[in-house]
């Protein structure tokens, strides 16, 4: 009898328990997403919205009914507007790179001024994974802002990290929702 209980429990424990549709895993141990901050920059329209803070660059585009920083508007083959703002103009250079918490796959961006969308209509995954760059670099400048597009490809968990040279300055996880 025992042996059939052990046998029954060994078997519930190991295929019972598993949703049937596991969520991607955690390879790069992001954690929950970050939480959201009050933006106090010169920028009049993002002044007291709650903004994703990454050392020197704060990430609009947010919902800011979360505390925590979940993408306001992903819809899967699109790349997603990402306003960035800087409280005030940077006098060095910035990096931005960032990851799939899933797998560390590189994440690319497109912020090239005056051009426009990467892609001009809905786009697969791969497509996503390919164009624009796996980092974008913003330079010293007057100006405090730069708009482009973050170009996840699925919903899941996204690391970002800013840095100046190899030196990481700050990192944030972002949630991109179902």
């Amino acid at each position: 009898m025992r042996v059939i209980v052990s046998v029954a429990l060994t078997t519930f424990l190991l295929t019972g328990c598993a949703p049937a549709s596991a969520p991607p895993t955690d390879t790069l141990g992001c954690g929950a997403p970050t939480a959201l901050e009050t933006f106090s920059g010169a920028n009049s329209e993002y002044h007291g919205h709650h903004l994703l803070h990454i050392g020197l660059l704060w990430l609009s585009n947010l919902d800011e009914s979360h505390s925590e920083a979940v993408i306001a508007d992903f819809k899967p083959g699109i790349p997603t507007k990402a306003p960035i703002y800087f409280p005030s103009p940077i006098t060095t250079a910035v990096t931005l790179r960032g990851w799939a918490c899933a797998d560390g796959t590189a994440l690319h961006f497109w912020y090239k001024p005056g051009s426009p969308t990467p892609v001009g209509q809905t786009v697969g995954a791969a497509t996503l994974r390919q164009v624009g760059e796996a980092s974008v670099d913003f330079m010293p400048s007057a100006s405090n802002d730069s708009t482009g597009y973050i170009l996840f490809w699925a919903p899941g968990k996204y690391r970002l990290a800013t840095y100046h040279g190899a030196n990481q300055l700050a990192a944030a996880v972002v949630a991109v929702p179902q």
